[in-house]
């Protein structure tokens, strides 16, 4: 199989990766989008460009709009966790609402946006669960943010919000032992998602909720 390969600037913690093929989709995210790129073919036309900075802050995504292929139609934002580890929903949400601002009036090519929701974290496995009252907190506060997601995006006809649904699993299962990052099989989960959203019938609702959970086959 054909992979993408990737590019990184050090000093601001970017890796870029583009297919093979003429893009017409893009993710920008943080670092749980930094690795999804590896469960995609080069090839295939369905592929988007990815770009990460890790531990980026959804104010750093319109720097990463540089890196977004001019050919590129939908557009998905995957940030909100670090910002909400310090500031509340609401900020978020006014920050989220300035990029937005910014991808409508300086990249018009940019027909459709998606912006996912921020997945849950669980406590730190590695240090003892140590921090079990800020996960609480922070946990709280994503519900909040995503509600609030949930409410812009159903009254937008530019942006569409996607649910990942991680929320409905077992943290231990979709987050790494550090309670932050996506484990392999969360990370399969968010690469499942995001093909569903680049093939999908165009028939379908577009604000994409509560997703499948990717089965593995079972032997016959």
């Amino acid at each position: 199989m054909t992979t993408m390969d990737a590019r990184t600037t050090t000093s601001k913690r970017i890796t870029w990766m583009y297919p093979n093929t003429t893009v017409s989709d893009a993710v920008l995210g943080d670092s749980h989008t930094k690795y999804v790129f590896q469960l995609f073919d080069a090839i295939m036309t369905d592929t988007p460009a990815f770009v990460s900075q890790s531990g980026a802050l959804i104010k750093d995504m319109a720097n990463l709009l540089d890196f977004v292929p001019s050919t590129a139609t939908t557009l998905v934002i995957h940030a909100g966790t670090n910002n909400l580890a310090f500031c509340t929903p609401r900020a978020a949400l006014d920050r989220l609402w300035r990029l937005f601002d910014v991808i409508s009036k300086e990249h018009p090519t940019i027909k459709r946006l998606y912006v996912s929701l921020v997945q849950p974290r669980s406590t730190n496995r590695r240090r003892h669960s140590y921090n079990q009252s800020f996960v609480r907190n922070f946990n709280l506060k994503t519900h909040q943010f995503n509600t609030l997601v949930r409410d812009y995006c159903r009254q937008s006809w530019f942006v569409y919000f996607l649910d990942h649904g991680f929320y409905d699993f077992p943290t231990n299962r979709v987050l790494a032992a550090d309670g932050l990052h996506l484990s392999f099989e969360g990370t399969a989960v968010l690469a499942c998602h995001l093909r569903q959203l680049f093939t999908r019938d165009p028939a379908t609702p577009l604000h994409l909720g509560a997703l499948p959970y990717p089965v593995t086959p079972q032997p016959m």
